[in-house]
């Protein structure tokens, strides 16, 4: 699930009008291998016939509820995000796996730092110090937690923040 929440987090915050297929929020997938319509199926639930509905958090698996959540929590800070809608992007080389980007708009800044690797990373956050700017802390929109910025930031392996500073 780290690949697509990182996938969906890149989509939902670099400029542009990112495009998500029904039944991504759902983990669905299809191939051309059956045919077109193979790609196209129903999303379950809604109907009599159906043996599962995956419109109640009930009728879906774990892992599924993880990502409705996840990118719900993402959609919904996203809407009406002026930042993010019309904010110029800045980015960094990655460094040790880790890739960091910033959105930025009159004086507001949303930083992005996605880990690639699978173990945590120390990133030292003096060369970031452009975009941070004295900020002692950020607020991760996916967790709503203050996050200290002081000279390193531990980030989870296949860690995501989503910082507004």
């Amino acid at each position: 699930l780290y690949a697509f929440k990182q996938g969906v987090t890149f989509l939902l915050t670099i400029p542009g009008i990112p495009q998500l297929y029904y039944g991504q929020e759902l983990l669905m997938n299809g191939t051309k291998e059956k045919g077109d319509g193979y790609i196209r199926l129903d999303v379950p639930g809604g109907w009599p016939e159906d043996k599962v509905n995956w419109f109640e958090s009930s009728g879906r698996s774990e892992v599924q509820n993880d990502a409705w959540d996840f990118i719900r929590t993402l959609l919904r800070w996203r809407k009406g995000n002026e930042v993010i809608a019309k904010g110029k992007m800045k980015h960094f080389m990655v460094n040790d796996g880790v890739y960091v980007y910033q959105r930025s708009l009159e004086g507001k800044s949303v930083l992005v730092m996605m880990n690639g690797k699978e173990k945590s990373v120390e990133l030292q956050l003096d060369r970031y110090s452009e975009v941070i700017k004295g900020k002692s802390s950020g607020r991760d929109i996916l967790t709503g937690d203050n996050v200290k910025l002081g000279n390193s930031l531990l980030i989870p392996a296949k860690g995501i923040y989503v910082m507004e500073l």
